[in-house]
């Protein structure tokens, strides 16, 4: 009997591992260094097809955000429209805005729409870019209108 309850102690406390991790540690929509994106390459969203993660050779602060690049053609581009592929909403995932909440972002899932990066959280239970694209109308009019209160938040 003691063996049976050891071992369904030990499963639930790799489940219990598996979920706190799944949060992450530290600031949520950046990677533990403070980097945008996690120290994805914003401008790969919109010529890579898909993110790339950036190289610390290829780094810029633009108004207190740190990013890095995968090329330093990438770089001069961001430098010269950094407004052009910033994400919206600072990073945080885009649904979560539309709750009211700051909420982690998976640099992996996004979508870049009208020439503009919208970021979302994924993890094994919950995929918010699927959400978000079901009712996409109403959630962006309602990220937009929470942003302002939302971005004065603290981060979790």
């Amino acid at each position: 009997m003691r063996e049976i309850l050891n071992y369904f102690l030990k499963g639930a406390c790799v489940r219990a591992l598996i979920v706190l991790l799944s949060f992450g540690f530290g600031s949520l929509a950046f990677g533990a260094d403070r980097l945008m994106i996690k120290g994805y390459d914003p401008v790969s969203y919109f010529q890579a097809g898909a993110p790339v993660k950036g190289s610390p050779q290829w780094k810029s602060s633009v108004g207190g955000e740190e990013y890095l690049f995968s090329s330093e053609a990438n770089q001069k581009l961001f430098l010269s429209s950094p407004d052009k592929y910033k994400p919206q909403y600072e990073g945080w995932c885009a649904y979560g805005v539309a709750q009211g909440k700051k909420i982690d972002i998976d640099p992996h899932s996004y979508q870049v729409k009208d020439g503009k990066l919208f970021l979302f959280y994924t993890d094994f239970l919950t995929d918010t870019r699927k959400k978000w694209l079901k009712d996409e109308k109403n959630l962006s009019e309602k990220a937009a209108k929470n942003w302002s209160q939302v971005r004065t938040q603290k981060e979790e």
